[in-house]
């Protein structure tokens, strides 16, 4: 037995409901009825009890009573079938009723918790929902309560966060996302009510907009947007059954049509029945509310006829007169039926129990007239209507007195028609809301006027109209008091007032946004247009219908009251605050059916949520669904209240309301996408409008989400379309908010929409104090920001000066660091003075530097500019180069800057489009392959997207993906390996080896189709490059090829005179540029000189604060001369003067030197800059200074993070202990450095949150940016101050390269060294694996290295840049290179008396080490090679490389003791590389040079013992006999080499050493010796050996090699007749791997034999009779001589394997002229074939100098004898 207490039952049913919850242990403050009773009443509750009530029912056998007698049913099962059935029960009383659900209670302990969880958490949600609905228009309500009651068990779960406080998570059943967006086409009328005065009262706003709310509800309409302090409402037409309103009291029920009156409440509350067809659950009767003639006795009679099996589920019963009881009606009234923006708070715990249960347990009295019919109302006397009418008129005559305003923050009323008003303090509302007994009472006036129609247009307007009327008569010239000290009226602070404007027409009502973020409804249609342009003509206390309008209004007016427009308007006034023009009487009209149509009048109604047709799954959906409309604020503040049901009455809540607004510092932002979005009779271009509609709001979202912002508003008006964002309200505010948040914000809304939709757009964003809070009345009402920097926003929106974003001075100076261009100001509402506004410049506009405000002169130079910049944007205007030359210090950086600013600003005046980007280049850069493009790519890569599907970009990639750009422009093999990560550094991880690198032309040319391609969108590209003397060549050559091949591109290169600082330009490109395109006018220079006199006295008056005038012309002359016009000198001698007090104001009135230094000598005690830079440093401290000495060593750009390392390597601290301490001062001696003007802050590459630490994404949520969404861990660990000035990195540069010179004069070479060495170590550790780091973080690593004075490491990081560079093919990068190690070496001076050897000192020489001497001949060597690989002409650099490493080799004492020689042999390889083309000389000595040179080598190789480099040299021996015609020499070699070469074995480890096996190709040399010797047979031994034992062996990627191995043997078996055979080996072993493995673009030395080989082994088989036909296109090939010609270093290279190409073309022409018949295609044929026998004889004869080749000239002399005989026949 228990023994606790438990709940009594009362007799009211919540009570009973609710005492049983708070048995069943929810301690949920929603139930306030439960009483505490003796345990010795549980009997009331015993099974017995139970049963007896259940048996008492009707139905013996009803579902519910089975379920609680089974011992098998589940509580929940229970529970279900009550909620079902419970509805129905309508003959169980009360008590019978409360013992059943009390036995539901007790069936298990699990019950109590189930059900008294399930009914709290209903509650909640309706709470929850009834709160949020009122921040929505009805028709979005209608919307979503049909959405969410189409769900189905089959749906899938979401998570849907709890309305708990705790933030806990229920699964919810939501239904599938349907597609974006929805759109529904209506007609009907529209009104914009536009507020004015609130700028500076945003706070009494609310009060106003309550009488307004009041007077569109109470006339029927439904407001759809709050847009600001203006209303927008609308009255549709109801041409659909959801909005019928029927045509008398009376109802259609299933079984019989009943009046309303007499319809029982047991069916007015059915709203869920099982359909017998389908058996799923359908609305009859859902939305019904009580019918107003139904109030005349205290009780309410009801009607129940329902046929078996349908309606109240009493099967079988008869019908029934039930009578309710008072108590049952109030709840009924209260609780049912009430609308959702009428519903008061206190209602919600009602609503979450159905109407259908409390009245099921109400007492019922059984009729006897039960079963009679029902009898027919007596219609209301047309007298008591008449009353009626005139009472309700009399009510709102527009000239009564509005009595019902009422102030809340301030007092409101007029002087005249309102003396009652209140002051501040009254709490009372602007329009008391009516006591139910008074609408009961009005329903029941109005009852005889129930409309008998649906509602047209004319119906419509007219409410809108009087509507309106009453508007502008009720708040017109409104006056605003201030309390006074008594609490009375006090003086006028504002007077608010109202106009109006009434349209109507089609409109389309669009919902826009997806499931995840927002939803936003939009209308679009010609209305909108109406009444904006109405409003705005309407005069304040006016409203104003458009012609449109007009129309549909007069046809109910009487001839008396028509209005007409009048001429050249649109408009016309309806009414004023005093006076209606028009009749708010409508007389009946003729209907199209020809019967008399009666005025229909919109009743007070809005749309009423459905909740008892609502399970959990169903409210769910609905709140889900709803959320995403409502403002996050809102969801917010919703989520953080406990779920408990108000009780507060009306005033409370008022207050509340005013309580929940506040004043905050808010980033407002509004947007503007430029596109025309109007309703069209297309439905195919409306549904297209829809859809950009919904994606400019996905695109807009998707940013905001990531950064963290809110949306306010998306709004479709006469102006166009309008998105308002925010950044500082709740749940939006952060640290640095402006800089890293809000404005990267802005930026990338506006390109995201240019670059994902193809829209332009302009955003204006404003920062300030506003007023944050709910907008609107009670019932209706949505969350805004309204103040004066709102409005100045909206402002910069629209501005024709705005250039895409526009900020105001607030915005500018929140945004730290960030750089900004001044635009024009504008005067906006709310501020006094012109505002300034701005221009935020992104990272790449920033990079060029920051403009100087105080900038003087230049003025001839800056027009130049302007003017060239501006020709650029004429169509077709042909690239042009500008060059400004400048010593340092003479200002010409500062005036690029200056004069790019300018053009920039012109250029956007004029709305040009312009592509502004700049690179300044380092010194270091000299090194580093295409340096001046890995900034330059960053900025237009971003410009314009390359095609829909790469409609996306991040900071990290800007070389986009391989799929996109580099198949649209044909990109060379290979490109995005070789440019993207191992030259522009876009490498996440290790850099990727490329297979094959592609050629550098073909790079120069793709990249410069990359720059073009992707600033095509443009009209014109200015490229701004600084201290161009230090920019490597290739980057030259790049703007070499953009400047040939492009239009509207003007580069502007600033650099040092030419004279003491050479350009890498090549030079017969700079030869033709200031030749002929000076002469054409696309090449032109300027030379920035020392300013004039008049200049620095105009830069004095601004550092003096004076005007010029009054600046003294001694102290003028003074720093003029001193100076010598100097900018920069300038600057720091005046700033010198100022800082020591030198100046003051003289006797005559100006401003000089002070007495005491009235001479320059006394004033300008600095020879030059160096001196008064260097007492600057004194003055610093030493931490400062010891950090620029840091810093000068790192270069003119480092970072924090550098100097840090460098500290903690140079101090020997753990970077892992460096303690906050240091890194504070670190910081803030850097900090005193950029105040001190020594150093500047860099612009960050948008290191804003989402950006640099993650990835964002921007544009639509199908495909957005490559970035994901901030976490918020770590915006947790990221997000404060201190953690931001700790470990943020930050960019930092030399204000002027002077500082540095002049640190770096101070400090010794010793302590140099010192810093180069940790800094190099710094970043080793930093990048520990190689293939880590990028070339440019490479080149710097040898640089410090050099600069530490280690020579071994500086040059083997040399050697290892270097070979990268050659295999991606930019051998001149390598040859700078390694000039610039060894220079290491000979940078020190012989002694006197003594001679260089090979460059070096001989001191250095006898000091050199064994990995010195290493090092040092590897560079040498390496520098041959690269110099021989580039400069196909003149080789003597080579030679002197090659010749030089000899010579360290004989000289260097430490040579001998080298073990391993394997450093030595590429010496040989060299050597022999350039004898064997001439290139050492072209004496007879040059033979035996050679052979001397490989039996040295083979000497070498041989003590060294590793088979791989003897069997090369072996080789290389061979391979010489062979070409100087010593075969019998050649096979001996060959055989030595059979000795040691094994295939398997070696030819892997010789590729890897020399790139191709050279021991297996010496097998195809050898062969042609026996040939040469006659011995064919053993010829084709080794041909048979090629083909079937080696070639299977080797690497069919390398086609070289396979081309130098059978090459030779080709021409043997043609020789003996094996032609067709040599074809297939051709083909098979070099042809096809080449078109399998690269292609047609592909290259490769021997390319240019392939063609050739193939076409004269083809001809030759079918002369032969070996194949049918060849190709007739072989004719025309060798008709056109170019095919066939051939480099004579080609040639020749290539003909040492047996023939070379154009003694295979002679063949070929000798051949087809045999073939032909046309006589003239013979002859042609021969004089080909005999110029190309002659060229081919002539490389190969001796003739030229070099040793003669017999195997190729055996080969080409019968062709040439053959030919020159056909010559003298044809003569």
């Amino acid at each position: 037995m228990m023994t606790s207490s438990v709940p009594k039952v009362n007799s009211d049913p919540q009570s009973r409901v609710s005492k049983s919850l708070a048995d069943s242990g929810t301690t949920d403050t929603t139930m306030p009825f439960v009483t505490e009773v003796p345990a010795g009443e549980i009997q009331d509750y015993d099974d017995t009890s139970c049963h007896s009530s259940i048996s008492s029912l009707d139905d013996q056998s009803h579902p519910l009573k089975e379920l609680v007698n089974s011992s098998h049913s589940s509580s929940q099962e229970i529970i279900d079938e009550f909620n079902k059935s419970s509805r129905s029960m309508i003959s169980v009383d009360d008590e019978e009723m409360a013992k059943m659900m009390s036995k539901i209670l007790l069936t298990s302990s699990a019950s109590h918790s189930t059900i008294g969880s399930s009914l709290a958490n209903r509650a909640a949600l309706i709470t929850a929902i009834t709160k949020l609905a009122k921040n929505v228009p009805a028709c979005v309500l209608r919307k979503i309560s049909k959405d969410s009651q189409s769900i189905t068990d089959s749906c899938q779960k979401e998570t849907l966060p709890s309305l708990s406080e705790g933030g806990q998570s229920d699964d919810i059943i939501t239904s599938n996302d349907s597609d974006a967006p929805y759109s529904e086409t209506y007609r009907g009328a529209l009104l914009f009510v536009d507020m004015s005065g609130f700028t500076k009262l945003a706070q009494a706003i609310n009060c106003y907009f309550q009488a307004i709310v009041d007077e569109v509800t109470t006339h029927g309409g439904d407001i759809l947007k709050f847009a600001g302090d203006a209303i927008f409402a609308e009255w549709r037409v109801e041409e659909s059954d959801e909005v019928e309103i029927p045509h008398s009291p009376t109802v259609t029920t299933e079984s019989k049509t009943c009046n309303l009156t007499d319809l029982p409440l047991g069916l007015m509350n059915t709203t869920s029945q099982r359909s017998k067809s389908s058996g799923r659950r359908t609305s009859s009767t859902s939305t019904l509310s009580l019918p107003r003639s139904s109030t005349r006795s205290p009780t309410i009679e009801r009607e129940t006829n329902v046929e078996e099996g349908t309606g109240s589920g009493l099967t079988g019963q008869p019908s029934k007169r039930e009578i309710l009881s008072p108590k049952t009606k109030k709840a009924f009234v209260q609780s049912s039926r009430m609308s959702i923006h009428n519903r008061s708070e206190s209602s919600t715990f009602k609503n979450a129990i159905s109407a259908r249960e409390l009245t099921a347990t109400d007492k019922v009295k059984t009729s006897p007239l039960a079963n009679q019919e029902p009898r027919e109302k007596r219609p209301i006397p047309e007298r008591h209507l008449n009353k009626s009418r005139e009472r309700r008129n009399s009510a709102t005559n527009i000239e009564s007195n509005p009595s019902s305003l009422k102030g809340t923050a301030f007092s409101h009323g007029r002087t005249k028609s309102m003396p009652g008003a209140s002051s501040i303090g009254d709490k009372s509302t602007l329009s008391k809301p009516r006591s139910n007994i008074s609408k009961i009472r009005q329903r029941h006036s109005s009852s005889s006027e129930l409309p008998t129609h649906k509602l047209n247009l004319e119906d419509c307007v007219h409410a809108a109209a009087v509507c309106g009327s009453m508007i502008v008569n009720k708040c017109a010239d409104y006056p605003i008091f201030a309390n006074s000290v008594s609490g009375g009226k006090g003086p006028l602070v504002a007077t608010l007032n109202v106009h109006c404007g009434l349209g109507v027409g089609a409109m389309a009502g669009i919902h826009v946004g997806n499931d995840s973020s927002r939803r936003e409804y939009l209308i679009v249609g010609d209305p909108i247009d109406q009444v904006a342009e109405a409003c705005d003509s309407a005069g304040l206390g006016e409203i104003k219908a458009s012609g449109e309008a007009l129309e549909y209004l007069n046809r109910g007016q009487t001839l008396k009251h028509q209005l007409r427009l009048d001429k050249n308007t649109k408009s016309k006034t309806i009414a004023s605050r005093k006076k209606i023009y028009f009749s708010k009487r409508r007389k009946a009209t003729w209907s199209l059916d020809g019967k008399i149509r009666k005025p229909v009048k919109p009743r007070h109604k809005s749309f009423e949520i459905p909740f008892d047709d609502m399970n959990m799954a169903n409210l769910k959906a609905f709140h889900r669904t709803l959320s995403f409309y409502v403002h996050p604020v809102v969801i917010c503040d919703e989520s953080s209240e406990v779920a408990v049901p108000s009780t507060r009455n009306g005033n409370q809540a008022q207050d509340r309301f005013r309580a929940e607004a506040e004043l905050r510092s808010v980033f407002t932002i509004f947007i503007t996408p430029k596109i025309t979005a109007k309703l069209t009779n297309n439905d195919e271009q409306n549904a297209r409008t829809f859809k950009q509609l919904d994606d400019i709001m996905n695109v807009v979202t998707s940013v905001l989400e990531s950064y963290k912002g809110h949306l306010r508003q998306y709004i479709v008006d006469d102006k166009g379309i309008a998105l308002i964002a925010t950044f500082g309200l709740r749940g939006s505010t952060f640290p640095n908010m402006v800089a890293e948040r809000a404005l990267p914000t802005c930026r990338i809304i506006h390109s995201a929409l240019q670059e994902e939709l193809g829209i332009d757009s302009k955003v204006g964003a404003t920062l300030g104090k506003v007023y944050c809070g709910v907008v609107g009345g009670l019932n209706r009402h949505e969350y805004a920001v309204l103040g004066p920097s709102v409005n100045l926003a909206a402002r910069l929106m629209v501005s024709k000066n705005n250039p895409g974003v526009l900020v105001d001075n607030e915005v500018r100076k929140k945004a730290k660091g960030m750089n900004f261009i001044s635009f024009p100001p504008v005067k906006a509402k709310g501020y006094a003075d012109l505002v300034p506004v701005y221009k935020p410049l992104t990272s790449k506009e920033a990079r060029w530097g920051r403009v100087n405000p105080n900038f003087v002169g230049r003025q001839k130079e800056t027009d130049v500019i302007c003017k060239l910049s501006l020709a650029m944007a004429k169509e077709g205007c042909p690239s042009k180069i500008l060059f400004v030359w400048g010593d340092s210090g003479s200002g010409k950086s500062a005036f690029v800057v200056q004069a790019i600013s300018k053009a920039r600003k012109m250029l956007i005046l004029k709305n040009r489009k312009f592509v502004i980007t700049r690179n300044i280049s380092s010194e270091g850069d000299s090194l580093v392959p295409f340096s001046l493009f890995r900034s330059i790519f960053r900025d237009v890569l971003s410009e314009q997207p390359i095609s829909d599907d790469a409609s996306r970009f991040s900071q990290g990639s800007y070389i986009v993906d391989k799929g996109v750009i580099c198949q649209e422009l044909n990109a060379p093999a290979g490109f995005l390996e070789i440019v993207g990560q191992h030259l522009l550094g876009n490498a996440k991880g290790k850099v990727a080896k490329a297979e094959k690198a592609p050629e550098v032309d073909d790079i120069i040319s793709f990249m410069a189709q990359v720059f073009i391609r992707s600033t095509s969108h443009a009209e014109g590209v200015i490229l701004a490059l600084d201290d161009v003397q230090w920019m490597d060549s290739l980057s030259w050559r790049v703007l070499e090829c953009i400047y040939e091949t492009s239009t509207n591109i003007l580069m502007m290169c600033g650099s040092r005179p030419m004279e003491a600082h050479p350009l890498s330009v090549d030079k017969t490109f700079w030869a033709k540029l200031t030749g002929e395109g000076r002469a054409n006018g696309v090449y032109s220079e300027m030379t920035i000189a020392g300013l004039k006199k008049d200049d620095i006295r105009e830069m004095a008056a601004i550092t003096l604060s004076c005007e010029p005038n009054e600046v003294d012309d001694t102290f003028c002359n003074d720093v003029f001369n001193h100076s010598e016009g100097m900018p920069y000198f300038t600057s720091k001698i005046l700033e010198n003067c100022v800082r020591k007090g030198q100046c003051g104001r003289l006797k005559s009135g100006t401003i000089g030197w002070k007495e005491g230094n009235s001479s320059s000598r006394d004033g300008l005690q600095f020879a030059n800059i160096e001196e008064l830079l260097l007492q600057r440093l004194d003055n610093l401290n030493e931490l400062t200074r010891k950090v620029l000495y840091y810093a000068t060593i790192l270069g003119m750009e480092f970072s924090l993070h550098e100097i840090l390392e460098l500290s903690c390597n140079i101090l020997s601290i753990d970077d892992n202990t460096v303690s906050v301490e240091d890194h504070i001062l670190i910081r803030q001696a850097l900090s005193s450095a950029v105040m001190e003007g020594i150093l500047c802050e860099c612009v960050q590459e948008d290191a804003a949150i989402g950006m640099s630490r993650h990835t964002t994404s921007i544009g639509l949520s199908r495909h957005f940016i490559r970035q994901s969404v901030i976490d918020d861990d770590d915006i947790s660990t990221k997000s404060s101050d201190e953690d931001d000035y700790l470990f943020g990195d930050i960019q930092y540069s030399f204000f002027h390269d002077s500082w540095r010179q002049v640190i770096v004069s101070l400090l010794l070479d010793s302590y140099v060294q010192d810093i180069h060495r940790n800094a190099a170590m710094a970043i080793e550790v930093r990048l520990p694996d190689n293939d880590m780091r990028d070339y440019r973080t490479k080149v710097k690593l040898f640089s410090h290295w050099k600069g530490s004075g280690n020579t071994v490491n500086a040059g083997k990081e040399a050697l290892g840049i270097g070979k990268n560079f050659k295999a991606l093919g930019m051998n001149s990068h390598s040859v700078s290179l390694y000039k610039d190690a060894i220079t290491m070496w000979k940078k020190h001076e012989p002694p006197e008396g003594e001679e260089r050897i090979a460059g070096f000192s001989p001191l250095v020489l006898d000091s050199l080490d064994e990995e010195n001497l290493v090092t040092l001949v590897q560079l040498l060597t390496g520098l041959g090679q690269a110099i021989g690989s580039v400069y196909s002409g003149d080789l003597s650099e080579s030679t002197e490389a090659f010749r030089s490493a000899f010579s360290i080799l004989g000289a260097a004492p430490i040579s001998a003791e080298v073990k391993d020689r394997a450093f030595s042999f590429p010496i040989y390889s060299g050597m022999f590389f350039l004898l064997k083309y001439g290139a050492l000389g072209n004496t007879s000595d040059i033979v035996e040079a050679e052979i001397d040179l490989v039996a040295k080598f083979v000497k070498e190789t041989k003590l060294h013992g590793d088979p791989v480099h003897y069997g090369r040299a072996l080789a290389m021996q061979g391979e010489t006999f062979h070409r100087l015609g010593r075969f019998e020499d050649g096979i001996k070699s060959h055989m030595k080499l059979k000795e040691v070469y094994d295939v398997d074995k070696h030819s892997a480890r010789v590729v890897a050493s020399y790139a191709s096996d050279r021991c297996a190709q010496n097998f195809g040399c050898t062969a042609s010796c026996y040939m040469r010797l006659g011995q064919a047979n053993k010829a084709l031994e080794i041909a048979d050996h090629i083909e079937y034992n080696l070639m299977p062996k080797m690497d069919p990627k390398n086609v070289h090699n396979s081309a130098v191995m059978v090459f030779p043997i080709l021409w043997i078996l043609k020789d003996r007749g094996m032609i067709d055979r040599a074809r297939k080996i051709q083909e098979k072993f070099v042809q096809e791997p080449f078109d399998t493995f690269y292609g047609e673009d592909g290259s490769t030395p021997f390319l240019s034999a392939f063609k050739p080989y193939k076409i004269l082994l083809e001809i030759s088989s079918v002369m032969e009779g070996e194949m049918e036909s060849f190709n007739d296109e072989y004719y025309a090939w060798a008709l056109d001589m170019k095919n066939m010609e051939n480099s004579p270093k080609n040639d020749a290279g290539t003909g040492h394997f047996g023939r070379s190409p154009m003694s295979v073309s002679a063949e070929i022409c000798l051949r087809l002229s045999k073939l032909i018949e046309d006589p003239e295609k013979k002859r042609i044929f021969i004089e080909n074939g005999m110029k190309l026998s002659q060229l081919a004889m002539s490389g190969c004869d001796g003739s030229n100098g070099t040793p003669k080749c017999h195997t190729p000239f055996a080969q080409i002399k019968p062709v040439f004898d053959e030919l020159t005989e056909l010559m003298k026949e044809k003569k």
